[in-house]
């Protein structure tokens, strides 16, 4: 551990920045100026397309993050209620997050069948709800990881 745990430090952290910043942006910048988007079926198919590229992306930095939750756990010996907070809420976030691909693939499935106002209407609990809600998660698990480093 003390040979790489600056790196293994540096890649929860990029990993957490990534997931959670991705997130931000998606709900603030992308979600925003998809609205505006006036014919539904291209709506619709941009914001399909995005969600996939976007979980696509953040897949591998999820994974790294429980990753190297447990070797810092374990090499750094991390035990007590801001260790187990966090775990629970990235635990929280990550089943979160796969419901969201799987609401996603559903609502593609839904288009492709030329379902396209069904497709939206799945979509919605993702933006209004879930990201919103792994965004704060988020936030508040890189806080007590902050927290964690004796700052």
């Amino acid at each position: 551990m003390r040979d790489f745990g600056g790196l293994i430090v540096f890649l929860h952290v990029l990993s957490a920045v990534i997931w959670v910043g991705g997130m931000i942006a998606i709900r603030l910048a992308v979600h925003t100026s998809l609205i505006h988007i006036p014919d539904p079926q291209m709506r619709i198919a941009r914001t399909l397309e995005i969600m996939e590229k976007f979980f696509r992306i953040v897949m591998p930095f999820a994974v790294t993050i429980f990753l190297t939750a447990l070797l810092l756990i374990v090499g750094l010996g991390l035990e007590g209620g801001s260790v187990r907070a966090k775990e629970i809420i990235w635990t929280v976030m990550f089943f979160n997050f796969v419901g969201m691909i799987i609401i996603r693939n559903r609502a593609q499935i839904a288009f492709i069948e030329g379902k396209t106002k069904e497709a939206g209407l799945k979509l919605i609990p993702i933006g209004k709800y879930m990201i919103p809600v792994n965004i704060a998660l988020g936030i508040i698990a890189i806080y007590l990881g902050v927290g964690l480093r004796g700052f």
